[in-house]
């Protein structure tokens, strides 16, 4: 392999396979009308309520980034904005750029940035194995979250930095040009997820302290400044876009401020300390190809011959890392960055063990046995803890649940035309998406007037700064047609937060609306 080939060089066969593990992995996006995670249906409502009424974190409220609803936004305008087989589609593409994007980096690390003649072995592709290993964990995982969206800016980002940080010899221009560019691209990351931050901080500081070792400050001051202006126009032209829109001041409340209320509230609910080993464990159990394949590199790591580039890898895998016992969410989508950032560092050991003979077997062996395990818990997850847990219920959107969502959606479309706004009492975004009827209200999940904590199960009441007079207000001025209340249905811990405890909505239903009855569990407020 020469240096004119760092590019991914996939035959058919290869990009079949890879599109087949994919497919496999994914199939519960079929066999699930709601997808996943309720996150998705969140993520297309607020997408359509930003672009019925114009503006994102005044019309539409959510604590995420900007970016992750731009692409939701641009989903739904290709595809439809109820078409979660469009999210679907856009996410398994992300998820083949992903493969190619980690073999691409691979092939640059295993030739020094494109300067070694000499590369590492590559086979089987690292590509291959990131999509095995994409879906060996539980469905969070495979959900169309902002962390697999982050990971292609963030992606790009860390190949840029391969390649210069491989050159023997690199001026001062092209690395500040190359360090501004990858900067400004994990900046961009950041709004699709903050946590983005930490890989690449992560390897920006390890490097900077590689060159200091190396008593190189010329090129430590050429990529701190760098990285500093690339971060700052970035955020800055961002900015400028919400400032000219006049929704800055809201950007900057819903985003940062109310999101730090939110980590500081959940910090309190915790019931247990942080966990700082369990996502070592847990990545160890489920995959231990990759530990196998990355301890064996740790142990070669001073014969490394590209030691600046193997110094970023580990910093970011670590950062990654990291960033779940940060997050305190264990078997989620939290494992995503650090799924490929240890596909990538294991990766040219693992293509070692893997060409040994003696090896092959347990190689294997260690790949498909937890990715058949996930399949049949991801894409079966109902039927096999209905025998594992018989009458339990494992989780809040259980096939149970999403019949009970369906019964109620089909209801509220016969109801309503589809120009006609709806509010849902709940965190039940599929409500929306299943009844194709948009939020009358900025909050599609109550959970910002409600006072319930998104992402935990509790009944601690903690409303968001002037979220129920928000909420009140948008009713009165937008005058939804219908108003469903999931608290009566028991949908994701609202029977906790009935409506006779906020004096305020009962009033304003009592004078605006009238009680239709029980439908299918759930109470039906219409517009007088």
């Amino acid at each position: 392999m020469s240096k004119n080939h760092c590019l991914p060089q996939w035959n058919v066969r290869t990009a079949l396979s890879i599109l087949l593990v994919l497919a496999v992995g994914r199939l519960v996006w079929i066999l699930e009308p709601f997808g996943v995670s309720v996150d998705e249906s969140t993520y297309m409502a607020i997408a359509e309520a930003w672009h019925h009424y114009g503006r994102l974190y005044v019309d539409a409220v959510d604590r995420k980034p900007p970016f992750l609803y731009g692409l939701y936004d641009l989903i739904g305008n290709v595809f439809g904005f109820w078409n979660i087989h469009g999210v679907h589609f856009c996410y398994f593409l992300i998820a083949f750029l992903l493969c190619w994007l980690i073999d691409f980096a691979a092939n640059l690390i295993s030739l020094g940035g494109g300067q070694n003649s000499n590369p590492a072995p590559t086979t089987p592709r690292t590509g291959l194995l990131y999509a095995i290993i994409s879906a060996s964990f539980t469905r969070e995982f495979v959900s169309c979250n902002s962390e697999v969206a982050m990971m292609v800016p963030l992606a790009l980002a860390f190949l840029i930095l391969f390649w210069v940080a491989g050159k023997p010899k690199t001026s001062i221009r092209i690395l500040f040009a190359c360090v501004f560019v990858a900067s400004a691209l994990g900046a961009v990351a950041t709004l699709f997820k903050e946590v983005a931050a930490l890989p690449y901080a992560f390897a920006i500081i390890a490097w900077s302290i590689f060159l200091v070792v190396k008593k190189d400050y010329k090129a430590v001051a050429c990529i701190s400044i760098a990285t500093l202006l690339g971060v700052t126009i970035v955020y800055g032209l961002l900015s400028y876009g919400f400032y000219r829109a006049g929704s800055f001041h809201d950007l900057v409340f819903w985003n940062l401020i109310d999101n730090f209320s939110y980590v500081k509230d959940a910090k309190l609910l915790e019931t247990k300390p942080r966990p700082i080993f369990s996502p070592l464990l847990i990545s160890m159990i489920c995959w231990p190809v990759l530990w196998w394949g990355s301890l064996r590199r740790i142990r070669k790591i001073k014969k490394e011959s590209r030691a600046a580039i193997i110094v970023i890898l580990y910093a970011g895998t670590s950062g990654a890392l990291i960033l779940i016992s940060v997050a305190g969410r264990l078997f989620s989508h939290y494992f995503v960055p650090f799924s490929w950032f240890m596909t990538l560092f294991a990766s040219a050991e693992v293509s070692r063990l893997f060409s040994e003979r003696s090896f092959r077997g347990w190689v294997k062996a260690g790949l498909a046995l937890p990715f058949c395990i996930f399949f049949a818990l991801t894409t079966f997850r109902d039927e096999v803890f209905s025998i594992v847990l018989p009458g339990k219920k494992v989780h809040s959107f259980d096939r149970i649940t999403q019949s009970s969502i369906n019964r109620i959606s089909e209801d509220v479309k016969k109801m309503t035309s589809p120009s006609d706004r709806i509010v849902v009492w709940g965190m039940a975004s599929q409500i929306y998406v299943e009844s194709q009827r948009g939020s009358g209200t900025r909050f599609i999940p109550a959970d910002y007037a409600s006072g319930r904590l998104g992402g935990f199960a509790s009944k601690v009441k903690n409303p968001a700064a002037r979220g129920m007079k928000l909420y009140l207000q948008d009713i009165e001025n937008k005058k939804p047609l219908l108003f469903v209340d999931t608290s009566t249905a028991k949908i994701n811990d609202y029977q906790y937060f009935p409506i006779s405890d906020y004096p305020e909505l009962q009033a304003l239903l009592n004078r605006s609306y009238e009680y239709i009855g029980m439908v299918d569990d759930y109470g039906i407020w219409k517009r007088k």
